[in-house]
Parts: structure tokens; C-alpha cells; sequence
């Protein structure tokens, strides 16, 4: 690398030149005709008691069938679990 009067010359970036031809650009695919899938989607919140954490729930629209928990439910159920355990001997030592 060269460092002359301010200007920086990188050898290698002058070197990797991309030349654009119409074998390689490709149109974008229209996707205003492709339904969304946010759109099919609808998300709500719950609250878990045990572990104190909130839970974003993401269901289909029309058939009200779960797509997604966030955290799951086993990771909710693996935090009451853990947090019973040192309770419980943080509780039996004190």
C-alpha cells in the first residue's frame, strides 16, 4: 500500500474489478403478485408466570394454528426448572 499526498492506492481492490454484461444480470423476480408471508401472520403476547418472561406467539390467520413461540416452550420450561433447583438448595443452605 502506497501512502502518497493523501491519496491511498490499494493494489488489490484496482486489481478485483467486476465487468457487468447482460449474460450476467438477471431481472428481479416481481414479487408485488407473491402474498406476503407477515402478511398471513398475526402475532400476540403472553406472559409466563413461572419464569417471569414474556412470549411473542406468531398463529395463522385462518386457521388460528401456531407457527412459531418465541423463546419455546420447552426453553421456558427448562428456566423453571433450573431456577426450582437452585431455589430449592439456596433455600435448604440458608
Amino acid at each position: 500500500m502506497k501512502i502518497d499526498s493523501n491519496v491511498v492506492n490499494i493494489p488489490s481492490l484496482e486489481q478485483d474489478r467486476v465487468s457487468a454484461s447482460n449474460d450476467n444480470i438477471q431481472p428481479k423476480p416481481d414479487l408485488s403478485s407473491t402474498p406476503s408471508q407477515s402478511n398471513d401472520l398475526k402475532h400476540s403476547m403472553s406472559y409466563d408466570e413461572a419464569s417471569g418472561l414474556m412470549q411473542m406467539i406468531l398463529s395463522d390467520k385462518l386457521s388460528e394454528d401456531v407457527v412459531r413461540k418465541m423463546p419455546p416452550d420447552d426453553y421456558l420450561k427448562l428456566i423453571n426448572l433450573l431456577d426450582k433447583m437452585v431455589s430449592g438448595s439456596v433455600d435448604r443452605q440458608v
